[in-house]
């Protein structure tokens, strides 16, 4: 945070004499005038990432070889060191709050559509401050720092995390959030900021963890017009099933139906199907800081755009809350 201080205060100085508003609030490698959207950064490319990872000497351990072998301590030996490489992110000491994407090593992505389209926040600041180390340096090291947000969540989903073994020897971190609730199991597969220091720190399975709803952002072109989205989230599998019996068409027609009435008004716009472009939305999850209690960490960040994923979101919504959530 240190080396960016001198820029940050050169962009600083700028943005004050484009603006009659005065200069923005500089909040641990974010600002303030636009913090709900940029809070949705998430974790860089494939592409990005190994030329990060060139850059800086450094290898992804992702295959542990002969898969036929029934060798488990070997297995788990390269496991142990995949998860140690894999852990190059993750910064030595305190940096920044979990919120920033400064408090970890490397690059990071944001979902942008060219042509460019406004981020429509559905969460307020309530409250964003930075302790620094030195207060004559206000855009310095950091000692800590917080933010309070007011908007729409949805509570009490577990997160699990497991290393899957393909045929090929390759490895991959497989991550999923789950909610049982009203007969149905929800499930969410993502891509955690930091899955090898989250496992280390806090172990493979967390409970009451939240889903924090930042914003939407569209992406429309007019005929015969060109464009790009970059920056969308890894896939994800998102699902919801009955836990029971098979539920035959009219009653899924009318859960539906009782889904969409249930879903706050404010929110509608969210999940509207009856647009012709592709409407993103973005969503923080969070779970209750281990020093902090009462207080929350970022755990990740997705990003949702498909008609079936947003049904799927629809229906966890409709059982959302409204209420602020501080973040450290």
């Amino acid at each position: 945070m240190s080396a960016l201080r001198g820029l940050v205060d050169k962009i600083q100085r700028f943005m004050a004499q484009a603006s009659d508003a005065g200069p923005d609030e500089y909040l641990a490698g974010l600002w303030r005038g636009d913090l709900v959207a940029q809070l949705a950064w998430k974790p860089p490319s494939p592409s990005d990432l190994e030329a990060f990872m060139k850059a800086t000497n450094r290898r992804n351990v992702d295959h542990i070889g002969d898969t036929s072998t029934e060798d488990m301590e070997a297995w788990m030996a390269v496991l142990k060191e995949r998860n140690r490489q894999g852990d190059w992110h993750e910064s030595r000491g305190y940096v920044a709050p979990t919120w920033s994407w400064a408090h970890l090593r490397g690059p990071i992505s944001y979902l942008t559509c060219l042509p460019s389209t406004p981020f429509v926040s559905y969460a307020n600041v309530i409250d964003a401050q930075t302790v620094p180390v030195s207060p004559d340096e206000p855009t310095g090291q950091l000692l800590s720092g917080s933010i309070t947000l007011h908007g729409h969540m949805v509570g009490g989903l577990d997160f699990d995390s497991a290393q899957g073994i393909y045929e090929d020897g390759t490895v991959q971190d497989i991550c999923f959030l789950s909610l049982e609730k009203h007969g149905y199991r929800w499930s969410i597969e993502f891509e955690p900021d930091d899955v090898a220091g989250l496992t280390r720190r806090r172990g493979c399975n967390l409970t009451n963890v939240f889903v924090f709803l930042l914003g939407t952002k569209d992406f429309k072109l007019d005929d015969g017009e060109e464009g790009v989205v970059i920056g969308v989230s890894k896939p994800t599998e998102i699902s919801r099933r009955n836990q029971e019996a098979e539920v035959d068409m009219l009653e899924a027609w009318v859960q539906a139906l009782n889904i969409a009435r249930s879903i706050p008004h404010v929110l509608s716009d969210v999940f509207c199907r009856d647009i012709d472009f592709a409407r993103w939305s973005s969503y923080l999850v969070l779970v209750e800081s281990l020093e902090a209690k009462g207080k929350y960490e970022r755990v990740g960040c997705f990003d949702v755009w498909g008609r079936k994923d947003k049904e799927v979101l629809e229906s966890l919504f409709a059982d959302s809350t409204t209420g602020q959530i501080t973040i450290v």
